[in-house]
């Protein structure tokens, strides 16, 4: 901005030809140098054809090159963001300088940064008088010129094969722009720097001529195409040119790089995953449908590339496997090992912390349902006196009744979850001792429950309910006469009649160890 202003108050009038160039280049190209919502990075590809070329441009001006003339640093990088979204095969531009909170990479205004002085270095022969981009790596340029085939003589170009090596690695600043422009699915990052060239030195670099005026100055551009997603340089381009005006910017200059990147296509990344495990094992998660792994044990599926999925893996007779899954590379494994599921189990527990139980069980269903078989009983317990008995009062407490019965367990969630939840429904028969028979006043009673189940580790679990008793059968008046404490097993919240009895907040808790 501060370099703006300065311009401002320097050349009012090339302020305004330069934004209104700017403006017709933006409604005649049609895309426009869009693409810079940063929130919804995935509305820049609804308008645009799905070969549409998304790109990021920057460049590092030299200090000489400001110096020695009236076109404003920033305007160099819009109008090579302009002259490309010009292209019908370009769907959106985004410049660099628009992307904030890099200050310290960037390099404040007017300043020349670290990466931009070591482009600017190096020797530079001249070979013919137009030039077309030639893969990192080759050497010698290619004939050819801008799109009518032959060279503009505003550019007066001379070109060498980059000195650089093939491959070279991102600048700090280049790494900015990457990882802002890898998870928005741009193909190409465009940067290079702009530096003087006097007319005794063809390359510029910091002992290149500082001319006060761009009268028979010329600049050295060197510019790099570097695909988003494997970091590797796809061209180098290295011409100078007389120093242009801000018309030639828009119009002619970067003809050489439009040559390039008119020949490239959108990059469309995917990864072959190969999914390893189990016959009959069920993933979600990288797919529409589930993958389903055949026989062999092995399932491949072309999946988008630098994209993070929750997977979910259900292994009939295993425990289920989920997780997340980042894909970086062209081929990745994805090596699936569950566990076999222990399916019977021993229980104990305590009825409102007084009486104990007992229960064998097996799962079912993916360990989703549970079915136990034991009893309740009485005949032991716990006796919680209340404050106003007297203190010698025994602590524990005898009845003569046992409650075989049968209970069943829906549990939600997955089978390998630290808590699960989990609904119960059971019935239990009261028998008398004394007796030898059922109870004549509450033969039946129907529980239903609600719990957690806390896994520690694959055998052993605690939980917890809470639920109601009703005694369907049951003499309530009688009942509820007889109950004189909770130590006897009852609620103090209760509801009856003289054919039922509801007893109210029942709880119990206990132990469960699994075993295959």
């Amino acid at each position: 901005m501060t370099i703006r202003i300065r311009g401002w108050q320097q050349g009012t009038r090339l302020w305004i030809l330069r934004g209104l160039l700017v403006l017709l280049v933006y409604l005649g190209g049609g895309p426009g140098l869009g693409a810079q919502n940063l929130d919804l990075p995935e509305d820049r590809k609804k308008d645009a054809s799905p070969a549409s070329l998304l790109l990021v441009v920057s460049l590092e001006v030299q200090e000489g090159v400001q110096r020695a003339g009236a076109v404003l640093p920033s305007f160099w990088e819009e109008s090579l963001a302009a002259s490309l979204a010009s292209l019908p095969q370009v769907g959106a531009v985004f410049q660099g300088q628009l992307l904030r909170g890099s200050e310290e990479i960037y390099g404040h205004p007017g300043e020349v940064g670290p990466a931009s002085k070591a482009q600017g270095q190096g020797d530079a022969g001249s070979a013919g008088a137009s030039l077309t981009p030639s893969p990192a790596g080759q050497e010698g340029p290619t004939a050819g010129g801008g799109p009518g085939g032959t060279a503009p003589e505003a550019l007066s170009t001379e070109a060498k094969s980059p000195s650089l090596p093939a491959q070279v690695s991102p600048t700090e600043k280049e790494n900015v722009l990457l990882r802002w422009a890898a998870p928005r699915n741009y193909d190409y990052l465009v940067s290079g720097s702009i530096s003087l060239a006097s007319p005794s030195s063809p390359r510029g670099g910091e002992g290149a001529g500082t001319p006060s005026s761009k009268e028979g100055a010329r600049v050295f551009v060197r510019l790099s195409l570097r695909d988003v997603i494997s970091l590797k340089i796809i061209h180098t381009l290295e011409w100078n040119a007389p120093f242009p005006s801000e018309a030639e910017l828009l119009q002619t200059f970067w003809l050489p790089l439009l040559d390039a990147v008119s020949s490239l296509s959108s990059t469309d990344y995917v990864t072959s995953l190969t999914i390893q495990g189990l016959p009959g094992t069920r993933v979600r998660g990288f797919t529409e449908k589930p993958v389903i792994i055949p026989e062999e044990g092995t399932a491949v599926v072309q999946v988008p590339k630098l994209h993070s999925f929750s997977w979910h893996a259900t292994t009939p007779g295993h425990e289920d496997l989920s997780g997340s899954w980042l894909t970086m590379n062209e081929e990745e494994t994805l090596a699936l090992s569950p566990l076999p599921l222990l399916r019977n189990t021993l229980e104990w527990g305590m009825l409102r912390g007084q009486f104990g139980d007992f229960w064998l069980g097996r799962y079912f269903f993916q360990n989703r349902l549970h079915l136990k078989i034991g009893a309740e009983q009485y005949i032991v317990g716990f006796y919680f006196p209340s404050i106003w008995e007297s203190s010698d009062v025994s602590m524990t407490i005898s009845l003569p009744m046992i409650l075989p019965g049968l209970v069943g367990e829906w549990y939600f969630g997955e089978n390998h979850q630290f808590i699960r939840p989990y609904v119960a429904l059971g019935a239990l028969l009261r028998l008398n001792l004394d007796q030898a028979a059922l109870d004549p006043v509450a033969p039946l009673i129907v529980l239903g429950r609600g719990g957690l189940l806390w896994r520690v580790n694959r055998q052993w679990s605690f939980l917890g309910e809470l639920g109601v008793d009703w005694y369907p059968f049951a003499d309530g008046l009688l009942l509820v006469a007889n109950q004189k404490t909770q130590s006897e097993g009852s609620s103090p919240f209760f509801l009856y009649s003289d054919r039922w009895y509801l007893d109210l907040f029942v709880f119990r808790c206990g132990v469960r160890i699994s075993y295959e």
